[in-house]
């Protein structure tokens, strides 16, 4: 908090435009409390994605991993009793592509994507 004031002063002293304290403190609270969410989630998912058997299709894909992805915050809720902070939905493709087991081949926009995480022709 007190860097907040000094951060604030400092563009006073600029003639800047001075920060809103309230409103930058709960953004960086936010930050921490979706980090740490976040690192709370992570082994659910492993979990959820690593026995999931993944169809052809890349809307069945995606369908999946959506329902993988909720089940895995109940799985987290159920067991810790913490739930998201934040209420919008994660970009399904970077988990799917973080989270897929290395043999299974992906098109994303219409690149293959396999064990790596690079696109191919």
């Amino acid at each position: 908090m007190e860097r907040l004031f000094r951060r604030c002063l400092i563009r006073r002293e600029l003639g800047i435009r001075p920060l809103d304290i309230p409103d930058v403190y709960r953004r960086q609270i936010q930050v921490v409390a979706t980090t740490r969410y976040n690192e709370l989630l992570e082994p659910y998912l492993m979990t959820a994605f690593g026995s999931a058997r993944w169809p052809d299709n890349v809307t069945l894909r995606r369908a999946l991993a959506s329902k993988l992805h909720s089940d895995a915050e109940a799985a987290l809720h159920r067991d810790t009793g913490v739930a998201a902070s934040v209420m919008r939905r994660p970009d399904i493709v970077k988990v799917i592509e973080r989270l897929r087991p290395v043999d299974t081949i992906i098109f994303i926009n219409g690149k293959k994507r396999s064990s790596g995480s690079t696109p191919t022709d």
